[in-house]
Parts: C-alpha cells; sequence; structure tokens
C-alpha cells in the first residue's frame, strides 16, 4: 500500500484525500504527525490498538485487541474530535479502546498530560493498570521507554514527558492540573457530577466520556442529550449490545429477556439511547405523565399561594404551589440554587418571591412549608435552619408526618379531573417525577440516592402542610390560623386513607 493511501487512521483512501485538501487549516502539529505516519516514523492509530493485546474474559486471557466495525467507527470518531462523549452496552471494549487511543498520543507525542477518572478511586488505578498491561504487550519498537523512580499506583510517566494521572472521585478532582485530555470512565455513576464537570471542563480542551447509561436525572444525561441534539461541541457516539459480532438473538434471549432482573438488563444492554436511560427498578411516580401534568398556566393573583421548601447547603429547592377552590394544586415555579447557605437561599427566595409577583402578578405567598427537620440547631451557630428564616420574615411551617404520607398525597394528585399541573419551567421537579425510582427497602417511598429528590421534598412537605395545616382544605374554604412557626406535631397525621 503506498504511503498516499496512508492516514492515522490506517487504511482510508478517501478519508486520506479529504485529510489532505483540509491540511492547510489544521494545526501544525498535527501536520507534522500526519506526515511522520505517511513516512512510517510512527503506525497509524489502528495499527498500533491493534498490536496490543487486551483481557479477554471469553477467551480467559489476553487476546490482540481486533477492532469490530462499530470500534473501528468510535475510534476514528474519537481521534477527529476533541470533546467525545460515548454511551454504551457493557462489555464492548470501549474503555480499553479510548485508552488505547491516549497510550498511542502518548507513545509517540512528548510532553501530555492524561488525567483518569472514574467513580472510584480504585477503578481509576484499575484504568491505569489496563493502559500498564496494554503498554507492555507492544511491539518492543513501539513501545516507549517509561521513567524510572516516577511511577506508582496513581501515576505513570514516560521519558519523552507524558504521563498518565489517576484523579480521585472528588468535587474538585482536576482542579490544580493543566491536562492535554481527560478520560472520564463511568461518568452516569459518578459522585458529585456537577462539582467534577466544573474542576474538569476547564482542565482539558480535549475530554473522552465513556459509560453506560443511568438515570435520567444527571449531569452526564444532560451532556449526552445536549450532544446528541447538536448542541454542544461534544461528539455523540451511542454503542448498542449488537455492536459485538458475538453477540446475537439467543444472547439477548439469555441475558436479557431472561434475566432476573428484564428492566435493568436492557438498560445495561440497550438497544436504543432511550433504553440506556431507562429505570432499572420503575418509576415510583409511573403515574406522571407530561402530557397530562405539565402545561403553560397562568400565575393567578386570587390563589392561595404557599411556598414549600427543602433545606440544604448541596441541593436546596423551593417549589411555589396554588391552590383553586376546587382542590386543584398547580406549581408554579421553582427556585433551586446550589451551594447556599440558609441565609442566601432565603435571600434567594425573596429576591425570586419579588420577580413572580412584579413580573407575573403573583400575590404574596401566604406560608412558607418546610421539613421539621429545620429545627435542629448546627453544632457551629447554635442556629437552627427555621430560625434563620424567621430573622428573614419567612416564618416557615413544619409538620412531622410519615414520608409514606406525602407520597400517597403526591399519587392521589396525579390522578382524576382534578390532577396536579407542573408549569413547564419547573424543569427540576419534571425531572424529579421522571426519575426517582421506588426505595429498594421500602417500596411504598422514593428512593433517596439522587440529586433531584429535594426538590420531592420540597413538594411533599408542601403537600402534607397543605393536607394538615389548612382547615376545610377539600371544602373550597382555606383558613390560617397562624403566619408564625407551628411546633412539631409528631404523629398528629400518620395515615392518610
Amino acid at each position: 500500500m503506498s504511503n498516499s493511501s496512508k492516514s492515522l487512521f490506517g487504511e482510508f483512501p478517501k478519508r486520506n484525500e479529504a485529510l489532505s485538501s483540509e491540511t492547510s487549516g489544521l494545526s501544525q502539529a498535527w501536520e507534522k504527525a500526519i506526515e511522520r505516519v505517511s513516512k512510517r516514523q510512527i503506525p497509524s492509530l489502528i495499527e498500533f490498538v491493534e498490536s496490543i493485546q487486551i483481557e479477554d474474559k471469553d477467551v480467559g486471557g489476553l487476546a490482540p485487541f481486533k477492532l469490530w466495525d462499530a470500534q473501528r467507527e468510535a475510534l476514528i470518531a474519537m481521534a477527529e474530535n476533541e470533546r467525545v462523549i460515548v454511551l454504551k452496552s457493557r462489555q464492548l471494549g470501549l474503555t480499553w479502546l479510548v485508552l488505547a487511543q491516549a497510550l498511542y498520543e502518548a507513545t509517540f507525542w512528548g510532553n501530555r498530560l492524561f488525567l483518569l477518572a472514574s467513580k472510584r478511586e480504585d477503578e481509576g488505578k484499575e484504568m491505569l493498570r489496563r493502559v500498564r498491561l496494554m503498554h507492555d504487550t507492544l511491539p518492543p519498537e513501539w513501545r516507549a521507554e517509561r521513567r524510572i523512580g516516577d511511577d506508582s499506583k496513581l501515576s505513570m510517566s514516560f521519558a519523552n514527558g507524558s504521563k498518565f494521572q489517576v484523579l480521585p472521585a472528588t468535587r474538585s478532582l482536576a482542579r490544580s492540573y493543566a491536562a492535554y485530555a481527560a478520560i472520564i470512565d463511568e461518568m452516569a455513576f459518578m459522585p458529585y457530577q456537577s462539582e467534577m464537570w466544573a474542576a474538569v471542563e476547564p482542565a482539558a480542551r480535549r475530554i473522552r466520556c465513556v459509560s453506560t447509561g443511568y438515570r435520567k436525572a444527571d449531569l452526564y444525561y444532560d451532556l449526552w442529550q445536549k450532544a446528541s441534539e447538536g448542541k454542544s461541541d461534544f461528539k455523540a457516539i451511542f454503542i448498542p449490545w449488537t455492536a459485538s459480532p458475538r453477540r446475537d438473538e439467543k444472547w439477548y434471549e439469555e441475558h436479557v429477556t431472561n434475566a432476573p432482573r428484564v428492566r435493568l438488563a436492557q438498560r445495561e444492554y440497550a438497544s436504543n439511547p432511550t433504553e440506556a436511560f431507562s429505570s432499572a427498578e420503575g418509576l415510583f411516580f409511573d403515574r406522571f405523565d407530561q402530557k397530562i401534568h405539565v402545561k403553560e398556566v397562568d400565575i393567578k393573583s386570587d390563589w392561595n399561594t404557599y411556598r414549600c421548601v427543602d433545606f440544604g447547603y448541596r441541593h436546596a429547592a423551593c417549589v411555589y404551589v396554588q391552590t383553586s377552590r376546587e382542590g386543584r394544586i398547580h406549581v408554579v415555579s421553582e427556585y433551586v440554587p446550589r451551594q447556599h447557605t440558609t441565609g442566601e437561599f432565603a435571600a434567594g427566595i425573596i429576591a425570586h418571591d419579588n420577580a413572580l409577583m412584579q413580573l407575573h402578578g403573583m400575590p404574596k405567598p401566604m406560608l412558607t412549608f418546610c421539613d421539621p427537620a429545620g429545627y435542629s440547631k448546627n453544632t457551629q451557630t447554635a442556629t437552627s435552619d427555621i430560625e434563620i428564616f424567621n430573622e428573614c420574615g419567612l416564618f416557615p411551617i413544619a409538620k412531622s408526618s410519615a414520608i409514606r404520607d406525602g407520597c400517597v398525597l403526591i399519587q392521589h394528585h396525579l390522578v382524576g379531573r382534578k390532577s396536579l399541573i407542573i408549569h413547564p419551567e419547573c424543569r427540576e421537579l419534571i425531572t424529579s417525577f421522571e426519575s426517582l425510582e421506588p426505595d429498594t427497602n421500602s417500596p411504598d417511598v422514593y428512593s433517596k440516592d439522587n440529586e433531584f429528590d429535594h426538590v420531592m421534598d420540597a413538594l411533599r412537605y408542601g403537600m402534607v402542610n397543605v393536607a394538615m395545616g389548612i382547615a376545610g382544605h377539600f371544602d373550597g374554604e382555606y383558613q390560617i390560623s397562624t403566619r408564625q412557626s407551628a411546633p412539631v406535631t409528631a404523629g398528629m397525621y400518620t395515615k392518610i386513607y
């Protein structure tokens, strides 16, 4: 094969012609890279990757990394785009693939830092172990010299100045680095996604996210959606379970159709992005339907209006509820700041109140309903969240009830002629309805391991307090007994029906 028919990727004459025609627009470094490949100073990316051996569970040992069509296409896309987000079915070798591409870049180009991040540090170490294994199986003439004395469980350095560095799964994991590229594995399952992203995104221009799907209520899902719709600088790649030539309908029947947990298996071995982000356990609020419950509704100037609050520094939430005289509940707005002190949260609520009153004619909220836990005093300040709200003039009311009570009330208001209505701008509450799963130990309540459960908690406190604190709630008459903080009344309302 002639040098003119070679590219960084291998035997792709048409692609090489396209690359040649665009050479004038490439960076000088990229031009030199193509020149070095054409002169056979270094192998093409595909030749390099297919010379590597990786662990093959089916074989039970090391095997050559012979690329499937889908892997080859993904490799090309990752080489052509600086930012890539890969949504994949399980066990398709995509983590090996993205690490192999990074090893290629670290081997033949020096002084490049590659950050490796996963949901736990030990899984980051596993990524680095795979890089070492692939490096050690390369042909000797392509194997980069390791830097002696600069090697550990968290890093691997080459004599040419390139380096792989494992990052801990913390909120500021990449803040002190300036990297050539960041590789984020199983991002959908990482804790502190928003904080992690705020640290990684400015630290590396080149970012490669590879993950199976988890749920709609996370940053990875948002990144995927924007990329798949062409609304970001990320290239979206989806790899279904059918990408493996070893899998057929019989395999799918055995591993998915007949699996003990079919919904989970469908998500892990997805046929399309919708399946990849589906709930593994089923939705808790399975009666919620955007066509029924999400509508453009006007704020009424003569309806009773309440704030419903969930305290918290990381994920505070306030939803605004209006009730008609027929008992129908409208959620007309939400305020969901991140990393706000209680004082900042209260000030934000007041500012949000003023905006809604001035721009939409909303009446001044009559009451603020909140979590009884707000009575607990901070050990450092000896002040409770409710006391801080009182000082700001919000005067919250909190009455104890079982979590199930609020869940039943919300479920009740999802059915019938007077079902709950949510304004479409209440995006976090809508996402919460579409993502919360039943608690595995108590299926009568929703799971509490979701960053979007806080806004649902706020609504739940409001629903319970409206039901308990307003006389004749379903009679069309509303009488407010006090605007001051009410005492906790544990056990007063333990069953709804």
